[in-house]
């Protein structure tokens, strides 16, 4: 069948933030949705696009007709096609039967989303090995996503079940198209190679923001370096993990702490004056498993991590320590603040007011001219990654999402360091402007 011509491309599909125009996806003369074959079907498509071609996987899957994928796929597949196979609905999964042993894999998968402008701007996915949340990605183009999978999950007995989760899933006619099949993800190919022990986590990250190295490539600093110059506000542990993430640790009063707004603003007013009495001091055992003691200061709502778990510490005694340390990281974020050489970063799980964050920084700027970019979670609509200025000195970022409260660690990597590098550079554009 004659395909017809591509069709015309929006400015949102052209890029519309300075990268690379997204390639229009074709509809047939029955308006049925077009995905691509693979470039040559009879050559491995891990052999071309492999990070270390020499190196053959444990396990490679070509997807599509001639493909081998059929013996693995469970629930959630369309039928296959010439080259590819689509998912089908918002949850996928593969089944592969060997799992190789020591140490960690890298997983790579070869995809292209179902987008259509402006309905379906992006398509996220979220990959489960063994139930274990190994990464997420926002993919608006044909790319191979890679993941590392830990060597514990892959030494578990048994096959290896991956899911994938894309909840961006649609069904073309619903937005112009023809077709009722719900679709996410247009799959090429798969692979699973063991990681050689240089490689960095960095070239492992997926999705629509920066890699580590990425971000080490566009500062010329260290990623450990580079992170010390953000201090996080709470409202919770986030982003004292993406630190953690990138090698960095620094001490934060507020680092590995929750506290409302309400509390920081009066913390901020009274220059944190009541933080560390012990009469306001309390701990307290919480957690799943093993539970963790957690210290609560109730001048000011805070309640931050011990990192010690029951029956490791003589609570009482190392709540006696508290008080010291927190008159030194008291001491530490008023310095920081009065210098104003950092950028500070706060988000709410909760929704929060551009009010809020306003308020926020005027408090930060009572101590110097303080850099503060505020972070909340986009619309589904909206593909995030972007940061804007509000005001001089304030800057209002967006991710994917925010980890779930129960799982801190999962969290959208690439997207927190691409909002800290936008962020950076426009803080120091402004002063340059500004002669500051």
């Amino acid at each position: 069948m004659t395909q017809p011509p591509p069709q015309p491309r929006t400015k949102s599909q052209t890029g519309g933030q300075g990268g690379a125009a997204r390639p229009t996806q074709r509809f047939d003369a029955r308006n049925q949705l077009v995905a691509e074959p693979t470039e040559n079907p009879k050559r491995p498509w891990w052999s071309r696009n492999a990070r270390d071609a020499a190196t053959e996987p444990v396990q490679a899957i070509s997807f599509g007709i001639g493909g081998n994928d059929a013996n693995y796929l469970g629930d959630g597949w369309s039928g296959p096609e010439q080259g590819f196979r689509w998912t089908l609905g918002r949850t996928s999964e593969i089944w592969l039967e060997r799992s190789p042993q020591g140490g960690d894999c890298r997983l790579e998968l070869d995809v292209l989303p179902f987008c259509r402008e402006p309905d379906v701007p992006r398509q996220r996915i979220t990959v489960r090995v063994r139930d274990t949340v190994v990464g997420r990605a926002i993919v608006t183009t044909r790319r191979i996503l890679a993941f590392r999978i830990p060597g514990a999950v892959m030494a578990e007995p048994g096959p290896l079940k991956l899911q994938l989760e894309h909840p961006d899933a649609r069904a073309p006619a619903d937005v112009g198209g023809g077709g009722r099949r719900v679709l996410a993800l247009c799959v090429h190919g798969l692979s699973l190679r063991r990681c050689p022990a240089d490689e960095l986590d960095a070239g492992l990250e997926a999705g629509g923001g920066l890699t580590i190295a990425a971000m080490e490539r566009e500062t010329g600093v260290a990623a450990a370096e580079y992170m010390l110059g953000f201090e996080s506000l709470g409202d919770n542990c986030e982003f004292g993990l993406v630190q953690r993430r990138c090698g960095a640790e620094p001490m934060g009063l507020l680092r590995f702490a929750s506290m409302s707004l309400p509390n920081l603003l009066r913390a901020l007013e009274t220059r944190f004056e009541k933080l560390g009495d012990p009469k306001n001091l309390t701990i307290s055992l919480a957690g799943r498993g093993v539970p963790e003691y957690m210290i609560h200061d109730h001048a000011y709502g805070l309640r931050y991590h011990s990192w010690k778990k029951a029956g490791s510490i003589d609570p009482q005694a190392f709540l006696a320590q508290q008080a010291g340390r927190l008159h030194v990281l008291r001491r530490k974020l008023i310095e920081d603040l009065t210098e104003a050489r950092k950028v500070f970063v706060w988000k709410s799980n909760q929704p929060a007011t551009e009010a809020e964050a306003r308020a926020l920084h005027a408090a930060l700027g009572t101590y110097g001219p303080n850099t503060l970019l505020w972070v909340t979670a986009s619309d589904p609509a909206v593909v995030p990654g972007v940061v804007e200025p509000i005001a001089p000195g304030l800057f209002h970022g967006t991710t994917d999402r925010f980890a779930p409260s129960s799982e801190a660690h999962d969290l959208t990597l690439d997207l927190w360091l691409l909002l800290c590098v936008k962020a950076d550079r426009m803080r120091k554009a402004a002063r340059v402007a500004s002669g500051a």
